[in-house]
C-alpha cells in the first residue's frame, strides 16, 4: 500500500487513478499541450453500508465511464463534522469535502464520503432506532475502534464493487488517523493524509492543553 501526505491532493489523486492502468479511466487523454482536458460528467447518489450496530449513510460521486474507475473513501475529521466537511461549531457551510469529491469526479475518480456515527443522516437514523428500542445514544459509548471498523466496512464494500478498479483511503485530521489504520486492515491500494497528525499523540495532547 502506498502512503501519501500531499501538498496538492487533487494532482496526486489524479496520478493515483493510474494505479490500475489497464482498467482505470481518466479524463486526461490526448490533450494538446497548454490546454485543459474537459471535465468528466458525473452523478451523485446516496449510498449506505450496514454494520452490526448501525447503518451508515453517505454520498457516492460517480463519473460517467464505460470502464472501471478508481474510488476514494473520504473520512471526515473530528467533532460533529458531516460528510460534506461542515460542522455546527463553525460559522456557515464550507462544503470542503463535497467540493473535493466533485473535483475528483470531474477528473474521472469516484468517491464516497459519509456521515459518521452520531452525525448527520447517520446520526438521525441511529436516534430513530434508539427511540424504537427505548435506548439512549451517548457519545461516550463511541470509541476510536468503532470509527475504524466503520471505515473498514465501507472499504470492503467498495473493494467488492466491480465498478471500481482500485481503492484509495483519504482522511482529514482525525479522519487521517482513522484512515491510516483502516486502510491497512481493509487492504486499500493507497492512503492519503490531509492535515493528519505528524507527532506522537501525547505531544499533541500537551500542546492542546
Amino acid at each position: 500500500m502506498k502512503i501519501y501526505s500531499p501538498p496538492l491532493v487533487l494532482l496526486l489523486l489524479t496520478a493515483l487513478s493510474e494505479l490500475s492502468i489497464s482498467s482505470a479511466q481518466t479524463t486526461v487523454q490526448n490533450v494538446a499541450p497548454g490546454t485543459r482536458a474537459a471535465a468528466t460528467a458525473f452523478s451523485a447518489e446516496p449510498i449506505t453500508v450496514k454494520t452490526p450496530t448501525a447503518t451508515l449513510y453517505g454520498t457516492l460521486e460517480l463519473p460517467r465511464s464505460h470502464r472501471r474507475v478508481p474510488v476514494v473513501l473520504i473520512i471526515a475529521g473530528s467533532g460533529p463534522t458531516d460528510r460534506d466537511g461542515n460542522s455546527p461549531l463553525l460559522p456557515g457551510p464550507n462544503n470542503s469535502l463535497k467540493l473535493l469529491a466533485e473535483a475528483l469526479a470531474e477528473r474521472g475518480i469516484a468517491s464516497v464520503r459519509y456521515d459518521k456515527r452520531g452525525i448527520g443522516e447517520t446520526g438521525k437514523a441511529m436516534q430513530l432506532a434508539a427511540e424504537k428500542t427505548k435506548t439512549t445514544i451517548r457519545e461516550e459509548d463511541f470509541n476510536f475502534e468503532n470509527f475504524i471498523d466503520d471505515a473498514i466496512f465501507w472499504g470492503k464494500q467498495l473493494l467488492a464493487d466491480r465498478r471500481f478498479s482500485s481503492l484509495i483511503v483519504l482522511g482529514h485530521s482525525e479522519g487521517s488517523l482513522i484512515g491510516m489504520v483502516a486502510a491497512q486492515r481493509m487492504g486499500a491500494h493507497a492512503y492519503v493524509s490531509i492535515a493528519g497528525a505528524g507527532r506522537p499523540i501525547q505531544q499533541i495532547i500537551l500542546g492542546a492543553s
